[in-house]
């Protein structure tokens, strides 16, 4: 690994805290033997509807814009996700596709980690389960706050 993606790699792990603090030290290195980066270009897709979940995905740094197809080929922005926001997991959880499509509003770099290590590790670990369950929790609210508005 080159010093520079290393460096990456290791602030990466450092915005994860709220994730890394909830493992065990095994957990921890299978996460920085797991865990990929990637950058994103401006308005470069990084999944599309109807795509099946692999990712659990957070952003490092820059914005994501969510959006669903609408009527007569428009676009409406769901949400957007702004730095050290976890998103891309709720199908996976859900047994579904992806609903969304979620792209690069800006330059981004994204921490990925596969889902499948997530979903052991929450079998395994009640305060990471607790950790994603109340990220799910507050983003229903969120929604039902913005149906109402």
């Amino acid at each position: 690994m080159r010093k520079k993606d290393s460096t990456l790699l290791a602030d990466t792990i450092n915005i994860l805290q709220s994730i890394m603090q909830l493992l065990s030290e095994e957990q921890q290195e299978e996460l920085k033997d797991n865990i990929s980066i990637q950058h994103f270009k401006k308005n470069e897709v990084l999944y599309q509807e109807g795509d099946v979940p692999q990712m659990l995905h957070c952003l490092v740094s820059g914005k994501i814009k969510i959006h669903k197809g609408g009527i007569s080929g428009r676009t409406q922005i769901i949400r957007v996700i702004k730095p050290v926001e976890y998103f891309g997991f709720r199908a996976y959880f859900a047994n579904q596709n992806y609903a969304t499509t979620a792209s690069a509003f800006e330059y981004s770099t994204i921490g990925l980690i596969p889902v499948e290590l997530i979903e052991k590790w929450m079998m395994e670990n009640n305060q990471l389960a607790m950790f994603f369950i109340r990220l799910l929790a507050v983003e229903v609210g969120n929604s039902d706050q913005r149906t109402v508005n």
